[in-house]
């Protein structure tokens, strides 16, 4: 069942954030499989992807962030699946909608110990009962908060995800959403394209990027993705 909230449907996808953080830690020379709900398929674009037929993940350097992701189909039964065939050349990475998790509890029995790190991106309070279901299964697992009105003050934790194994609940918090809304800074913006291969709707390129304050929900996720500092947030009056 995919999210219903608006927030998740446009500018300031979890996602967004989850691919980041994913291509940060690809820089480091990691080739991770990542594996990504089917709930989340209408955001992936095929565009400029040619076939692979190496049998063993390959480190290379994506283009956009979509190009993260290796299969969309049940990311927790994919999971199993390769940790009982003994997979051992990498990092297996799950993003799992919490909606579908929460229907999946049983699926949890199975996974054991391993090379392996799921998200779960959890929007305010919408399907926040798989916390419920994980603690009724025993299972372990650590929440991230990521709160769009001081986006780089999450990002140490944030980071701390990419090195992460075992279960993480990536919390978006809601209640700074919309209250900012954020610009880029021409005399700071040298046109590095970082911003826009998050492919956020709000940002649109007229000789340097700009962002439509109209369209901006305030998610912060450009500025993360900005490493010269050359977008600022001002509060929406």
């Amino acid at each position: 069942m995919p999210f219903s909230n608006s927030f998740f449907r446009g500018a300031g996808d979890p996602l967004m954030i989850i691919e980041w953080l994913l291509s940060k830690h690809k820089e480091l020379g990691e080739a991770p499989i990542v594996v990504v709900d089917p709930s989340y398929i209408h955001l992936i674009s095929t565009e400029g992807l040619t076939p692979s037929y190496d049998m063993l993940p390959t480190f290379f350097e994506p283009r956009s962030f979509d190009q993260l992701i290796d299969f969309v189909t049940n990311p927790l039964m994919a999971l199993l699946a390769f940790l009982r065939a003994g997979y051992g050349y990498g990092r297996l990475i799950a993003v799992v909608n919490p909606c579908s998790l929460v229907s999946q509890g049983d699926l949890l029995r199975d996974i054991t110990d391993g090379n392996y790190l799921v998200i779960i991106p959890l929007i305010g309070s919408e399907c926040d009962e798989v916390i419920n279901t994980l603690s009724r299964f025993g299972v372990h697992y650590q929440v991230i908060n990521y709160d769009p009105g001081n986006p780089l003050n999450s990002l140490r934790d944030l980071l701390g995800i990419a090195n992460s194994r075992g279960i993480i609940i990536l919390r978006i918090l809601m209640d700074s959403l919309g209250k900012y809304v954020f610009k880029v800074v021409d005399e700071y913006c040298d046109n590095c394209g970082d911003c826009l291969r998050i492919n956020c709707p709000a940002i649109q390129l007229d000789k340097k990027p700009v962002i439509n304050a109209n369209a901006c929900v305030g998610c912060g996720i450009c500025q993360l993705v900005c490493l010269r500092g050359a977008i600022v947030e001002i509060k929406v009056s």
